[in-house]
């Protein structure tokens, strides 16, 4: 009896944990989502959260030829691109990687050319994602997103933070690189791979503590982990063993090819009318734009981002109802807003206890970190100080130590390099402070 408590009280609901209760008011009553996370829930003991968020990243990456257009008040039209970023977080044992896994099966069964390569580098994932029989459109699946916050931390990788940011906006990009052997030269006598409708989706999964380890506030600021939806929840069943059913597999991943990857000239738009709309517009006026003065500027730009993701996964809704491909355009019902809405208000509420498990503290405690280090091993370099406290990235450990510097509580002197390159500097605790 003890040892079954012991595990209900291990398994108490955080309030940022999601449901199993919660998330199946969320889950539309038909389509390919809804059989796509029966599918997932059946087979396995993860949480319908993670099923669902799978699901959305999944189609997605499937239908990034389309758009997603929306009704304002004036009848004009916003126009925006399918392309999902989706974390599934939960503490360990939770089964983040299992609905993933088999959602990224599915779509490499209907198009494997939609998923990928792991290469974590600006240079792979951007001419992998350049290639003519991708046209600007995968997904990145990271089963374990540490690797990407390791990868951005990387000098090999440094530039693939900024190029993250620029391809999830859909406008153009482009790399430019030494010819090599069959390759062409442009007028900047460079091979040029050029991306003109970038539509990359990333899945992956995380613990919250690790998430928390492996950034800091600047990856909120700049609006980098805004851009994600956060499916954080928690596992409560369990199950013998898993099964899987190919039959059904086959079945999900040919309504992928029938109309999801269905060959549409440039795409088709997906219609959002503003009486559709409206009702949403209303809320986010409510309970996002009249709180940006109780509330933090990095919890803000997330919650604004909800809109369009709600936009984006009713859209999606609504073309997982089809059984045929889209070819003259879709219109969003309020059916399909009013799930959409139900997803949004539950992840609102879940993010902003979310917020205050990741990122409340994570400055504090780092800067702790720099200054005990120093402590115990004075006249220590930057490379020594990152090389053991690998959870700080090397541009935010900068920052921090030119801070600590500046008010006084290190000191630093030039050690010599015989006349070679930058000084390097060595940090010690100022006992006068």
């Amino acid at each position: 009896m003890k040892k079954h408590e012991a595990k209900r009280n291990i398994g108490a609901k955080e309030d940022w944990q999601v449901d199993d209760k919660e998330a199946l008011r969320c889950v539309p009553e038909s389509g390919w989502i809804t059989d796509l996370v029966d599918y997932i829930t059946d087979c396995t003991d993860a949480p319908v959260w993670f099923a669902l968020g799978t699901a959305f990243s999944v189609l997605s990456a499937a239908a990034g030829a389309h758009d997603v257009q929306i009704q304002r008040k004036d009848g004009k039209y916003g126009t925006k691109g399918l392309q999902m970023w989706v974390a599934c977080v939960g503490r360990s044992g939770t089964r983040k990687s299992q609905p993933s896994k088999i959602g990224v099966r599915i779509l490499a069964q209907a198009n494997p050319d939609r998923i990928m390569p792991k290469d974590g580098s600006t240079e792979g994932i951007h001419d992998a994602l350049a290639m003519d029989v991708r046209e600007g459109i995968g997904l990145w699946f990271r089963d374990e997103l540490t690797g990407l916050f390791d990868g951005i931390s990387r000098n090999y990788s440094k530039t693939l933070y900024s190029w993250l940011l620029e391809t999830y906006e859909g406008d153009m990009v482009s790399r430019t690189h030494a010819v090599r052997r069959g390759e062409e030269e442009d007028e900047n006598h460079g091979a040029r791979y050029r991306i003109d409708r970038p539509r990359l989706s990333l899945l992956g999964n995380i613990p919250p503590k690790t998430l928390q380890q492996k950034t800091d506030s600047s990856y909120w600021q700049s609006g980098f982990l805004t851009r994600f939806t956060f499916w954080a929840a928690r596992r409560t069943r369990y199950i013998d063993f898993e099964t899987s059913d190919a039959a059904i597999e086959d079945k999900l991943s040919r309504w992928l090819t029938r109309v999801a990857l269905a060959s549409v000239d440039n795409g088709v738009k997906l219609t959002i009318p503003y009486e559709v709309a409206r009702p949403f517009f209303h809320w986010v006026r409510l309970n996002v734009e009249d709180k940006d003065q109780i509330l933090p500027e990095e919890v803000i730009s997330a919650l604004n981002r909800l809109q369009h993701k709600g936009f984006q996964m009713a859209a999606l809704i609504a073309l997982s109802r089809r059984d045929k491909a889209p070819r003259g355009g879709l219109v969003v019902t309020e059916e399909d807003m009013e799930y959409a809405m139900r997803i949004t208000k539950l992840m609102y509420d879940s993010f902003l206890s979310f917020f205050a498990e990741v990122a409340g503290t994570t400055a504090g405690d780092q800067f702790d970190q720099i200054v005990r280090y120093i402590e115990n091993n004075p006249q220590c370099t930057r490379t020594d100080i990152n090389t053991y406290l690998r959870d700080i990235p090397p541009p935010t450990l900068a920052k921090y130590l030119q801070q600590l510097v500046s008010e006084g509580q290190l000191n630093t002197q030039k050690a010599h390099n015989k006349g070679k390159g930058r000084p390097t500097l060595l940090y010690s605790i100022n006992t006068e402070f």
